[in-house]
């Protein structure tokens, strides 16, 4: 499973790099005056301008932005992002099939911790039994292969209390 979860991570970092390139394509056609270089800001709207300083003051800002945006939303909505799904991958808490946006996002900002660790948090997937991340352990959630989602959850008729159905 770790392979399919290395391959799902690339496919989600290029469309996470795609959506990014897109938005920086958009912010450049209705501000085409404002570069990397210029000092102030060109909108006059203190919202938007604070918006472009961030994203052209700190260039790691708009890729994170809409990174955490594309996990939180697709794995609210699918259960998992566009890479997962292609491996048959899914994400899940404890308490039920797809984690509330709060974990998702917890679980997000925590694998930022896990790469500028020297990718640490990533390999520590290889020591784990279960072939968790660090972020995945903290956040408590687990990423199971489509087949396992059933066996993580267990059966309705089953006396497993972390069954959704069992209102855990």
């Amino acid at each position: 499973m770790l392979i399919q979860r290395f391959l799902a991570f690339g496919l989600d970092v290029s469309i996470t790099g795609m959506l990014a390139m897109a938005a920086l394509r958009v912010i450049r056609l209705l501000w085409p005056e404002y570069s990397y270089h210029s000092l102030c800001p060109p909108s006059g709207l203190f919202a938007v301008d604070l918006v472009l300083v961030v994203l052209f003051r700190w260039p790691v800002a708009e890729p994170m932005v809409i990174s955490a945006v594309y996990v939180i939303l697709s794995t609210r909505l699918i259960g998992g992002t566009l890479g997962m799904w292609a491996f048959d991958l899914r994400m899940l808490s404890p308490e039920s099939v797809r984690p509330p946006m709060w974990q998702v996002g917890v679980r997000h900002f925590l694998s930022y911790v896990s790469m500028f660790v020297f990718f640490l948090g990533y390999l520590w997937a290889l020591v784990d039994y279960r072939g968790r991340t660090w972020h995945d352990v903290l956040s408590g959630i687990e990423i199971v292969d489509e087949s396992e989602a059933s066996r993580f959850l267990g059966d309705p008729g089953s006396a497993n209390p972390r069954h959704p159905s069992r209102g855990a």
